[in-house]
């Protein structure tokens, strides 16, 4: 007598493999829910990735679908969190060769995926940054927003993903070099803003938890002080702590 075990075992396999059959269920029973659970998958990946979509139409997307969906398992019931290494199949895949930032614009809608659903943060506590005497500024630590997100690529990606919002013209010059881009979400809006080379060096130090003075002295041609206000204006940055001092 065949386990559950063995049998659910051997249901999941049907489903996903149409090389696989269950003993004693005819196939016709089993592709009712292989084409129900397809379906289901590949409308969280059309979710998820709109941009992905419109840039490669809905006939070639439901092939990527259909390819992510048999190499790479569902290991959630929140159907919100399917789709995390969508990029790695598209950096892997030989049909999507010729659209090689196509990967990186997939991380960039992750990434606004998991700023939409991200938690809230309270607003800076401006009344206690004020209250922290000077010669305590070189050891405080700051904070990014729970929201937001950082990435870099060779392709102008921000710009491709703002072009194909239902308010663009899908236009964009694409062209190689050094882009940076920020993902952040203040309230109930998901903003997508590139970065220059300076604001990108002071969010990748926060990022990596250096002190306000290992900035500092890091980034010693650039007007620090103004980044760290300009970022706390925006709600990128939402707290800090006080380090000890070495």
């Amino acid at each position: 007598m065949t386990s559950l075990h063995d049998s659910q075992t051997q249901f999941y396999r049907a489903i996903f493999d149409k090389s696989q059959t269950m003993t004693g269920i005819d196939d016709s029973r089993v592709n009712i829910y292989r084409q129900t659970i397809f379906h289901s998958l590949e409308n969280a990946l059309r979710t998820s990735y709109p941009v992905i979509v419109k840039l490669v139409g809905d006939d070639f997307f439901r092939f990527l679908a259909q390819q992510y969906i048999q190499q790479y398992s569902s290991v959630s019931g929140d159907l919100n969190r399917y789709g995390d290494v969508f990029f790695q199949l598209l950096q892997s895949l030989p049909e999507t060769a010729e659209l090689p930032y196509l990967a990186d614009i997939a991380q960039l809608e992750w990434c606004v995926q998991l700023a939409e659903n991200s938690r809230d943060h309270t607003p800076f506590p401006i009344e206690k940054l004020i209250a922290v005497a000077p010669e305590h500024y070189p050891n405080l630590q700051f904070f990014l927003n729970s929201c937001a997100y950082l990435q870099s690529s060779i392709y102008p990606i921000a710009d491709i993903w703002q072009a194909n919002q239902s308010d663009g013209d899908g236009v964009v010059e694409l062209h190689t070099g050094e882009f940076y881009c920020l993902i952040y979400r203040v309230d109930y809006q998901v903003t997508v803003t590139t970065l220059n080379a300076d604001q990108w060096a002071f969010l990748t130090a926060i990022q990596q938890g250096m002190s306000f003075g290992a900035i500092c002295d890091t980034l010693v041609e650039m007007d620090v002080g103004s980044l760290l206000q300009q970022f706390i204006a925006q709600s990128v940055l939402v707290d800090f702590a006080q380090g000890l001092s070495t």
